[in-house]
This record gives structure tokens, C-alpha cells and sequence, in this order.
């Protein structure tokens, strides 16, 4: 099955990291194996965590938090489909496997699961991945398969955003690349923080 990079690096849950002794969000987010550009970014912010939340620039950033957070996996899956829908702007209308793997994580969410429905969405999106006519589209193929991915494994979430994004620089031309990149995450950023309180994050 194909992945999008890095969406199997480990999240440590959040009740296996304590915060006694880390007085900063990049204290605790390096303790929790964050990436070393994230930690850099939260410095700045100290102990504010809530500043910190309302004022990330990427999607996929605040889902890595919230994963390693804890925060309710339906709440996650959901912030992680909303951002895996930008992506369906690079997909054909002919193209309906990635909708459908987004849905299929939706109605997982929603209470409505079908595990067997969820299998095949996800080995659908899979085909869709390897059988793209164009990189843009494999990312936002993998973006929804992603978003499918974390019921079962809550750090695929930060990868679905991360591939909304790359998705939107691909399909960008040359002198649009760095815009579409910036809105690409703060579309995701925006869309995470309409679906995850800020009381789930704040320690």
C-alpha cells in the first residue's frame, strides 16, 4: 500500500509523556518526537499553548499535536478529512476514489462504520495513488487515504494535510508554487481548529 512519507513515524500517545519538568509546548513536543522544524516553530510561543494553536500556519502541524494530544479520534478524523477534501480540487470528476475514502472515514467517524466498505475504499485509493495520471493527483489521492488511515493509526492525520499540500504546489505553476503552498496549509490550519477545540490541546 502506498504511503506518503514519513506517515510512519511514530506518535507517542499523549499519556506516555508527562509534563512535569517541561515548562514549554517545544519542551514538550520535542519530549513527544515532534519534528525538529515544529519544535523550532513553538519556541518562540513559551508556555502559551493557546497562542501557539490560533496562531500555527500549517494544517498538518497542529494535526501531529493533536495526535500526540490524544485528542478523540473521531475529532481528529474528521479535522483530517476536512482537509483532505482541499485536495479534491487537483482529482478529476471522473475520479471518485478518493472522495469515497474520505467519506468512508466520515461515516466511520459519524458512527456509521463498515469496516468492510472502509477495506475497500482504502484499497481503492491505494489503485488511485499508483494509477494517477499526474503527481498532483497521486497526492491528493494519498491525502484522502491518509485521512482514512487515521482511525487506526492517529499520525497519518499530519499526513493528509501535508499532502493537501503538496498536492497544491504540484499543480501550481512555476512563479504560484510558494502561494499556493501558503494557502494550502492555512486553508488545513484553519480547517483543524473548526473541528478541535482549543480545551483538547492545553495541557
Amino acid at each position: 500500500m502506498a504511503t506518503y512519507p514519513g506517515s510512519a513515524r511514530a506518535v507517542k500517545p499523549a499519556a506516555a509523556a508527562t509534563l512535569t519538568g517541561m515548562t514549554t509546548l517545544a519542551e514538550w513536543l520535542a519530549a513527544n518526537g515532534a519534528h525538529h522544524d515544529v519544535v523550532t516553530w513553538a519556541r518562540p510561543y513559551g508556555d502559551d499553548w493557546a497562542k501557539a494553536w490560533a496562531e500555527c500556519p500549517r494544517g498538518d502541524w497542529l494535526l501531529g499535536l493533536a495526535a500526540r494530544r490524544g485528542v478523540e479520534r473521531a475529532r481528529l478524523v474528521r479535522a483530517a478529512c476536512a482537509c483532505a477534501r482541499l485536495a479534491l480540487d487537483h482529482v478529476a470528476d471522473d475520479e471518485a476514489r478518493p472522495l469515497a475514502a474520505i467519506e468512508a472515514a466520515e461515516r466511520w467517524a459519524d458512527g456509521e462504520d463498515d469496516p468492510e466498505s472502509r477495506r475497500v475504499a482504502a484499497r481503492d485509493a491505494d489503485a488511485a495513488i499508483d494509477g494517477a495520471p499526474d503527481p498532483a493527483v497521486a497526492a491528493a489521492a494519498t491525502a484522502a487515504l491518509a485521512a482514512l488511515g487515521s482511525i487506526e493509526r492517529p499520525g497519518e492525520a499530519a499526513s493528509a494535510a501535508a499532502a493537501v499540500a503538496q498536492a497544491s504546489v504540484l499543480d501550481a505553476g512555476e512563479c504560484a508554487m510558494m502561494s499556493a503552498l501558503a494557502y494550502a496549509q492555512s486553508t488545513c490550519a484553519d480547517r483543524v481548529r473548526e473541528r478541535i477545540e482549543l480545551d483538547a490541546i492545553v495541557p
